[in-house]
């Protein structure tokens, strides 16, 4: 966009009913499948995205994804008929305890960046990982419920489209003020994350 180029298509989709293992109760209600896109166009005067932190740990990977030699492998028909490539949550306190320290972490870097104050910011669409994890990570920034948009208990976690879907329901029920400040959050195990302030403009 800066650089004067026409407008951009930025989709999120994820299937991850493949990946599911349906006999283990513990994993299988958590996730959902799911698509989401904006449409990204210059913006006039300040509306737009004014700033984007993008983050990757190493150090919190393992789990996810259960491999008997733990090498990245294709998820083919036999393999997904046994399992082999299912997901797993092995430790699910530690990535839930992960991705809320990574919430907080790119929240409270964002504001330091930018020196826009957490309560000046309109609106909050955060990833959707869990409906517990999201409360804890709202409460633990002194966020209300009403600031954000809550679709856990519909879709469960769509991974990649949990952003966009969050952000197509919110503005389809008017909930995203023009000329508001609104951010976008997303964390997960890994340890990845990214976070972006926009200016909402006038549909």
């Amino acid at each position: 966009m800066a650089t004067g180029g026409g407008p951009a298509l930025v989709i999120g989709a994820d299937i991850r009913s493949r990946q599911l293992n349906f006999e283990d109760l513990r994993t299988v209600f958590l996730y959902g499948d799911g698509a989401g896109a904006v449409v990204l166009t210059p913006g006039e005067g300040d509306e737009g995205v004014h700033h984007s932190i993008l983050v990757s740990d190493g150090s919190g990977g393992g789990g996810g994804v259960h491999s008997r030699r733990r090498v990245a492998r294709a998820v083919d028909d036999r393999r997904l008929a046994d399992h082999r490539g299912s997901i797993t949550m092995p430790d699910g306190h530690r990535v839930a305890e992960a991705a809320r320290k990574g919430f907080r972490h790119l929240v409270d870097r964002l504001a330091a960046e930018t020196r826009v104050p957490i309560g000046d910011i309109g609106f909050f669409c955060m990833h959707q990982p869990n409906l517990f994890l999201l409360r804890q990570v709202l409460d633990d920034l002194g966020i209300p419920e009403e600031k954000s948009w809550i679709n856990f208990p519909r879709y469960a976690n769509t991974t990649s489209a949990s952003v966009p879907i969050a952000l197509a329901e919110a503005a389809a029920a008017g909930r995203l003020v023009p000329g508001s400040w609104l951010c976008l959050a997303a964390a997960g195990a890994g340890f990845a994350g990214a976070i972006h302030l926009i200016r909402w403009g006038t549909p």
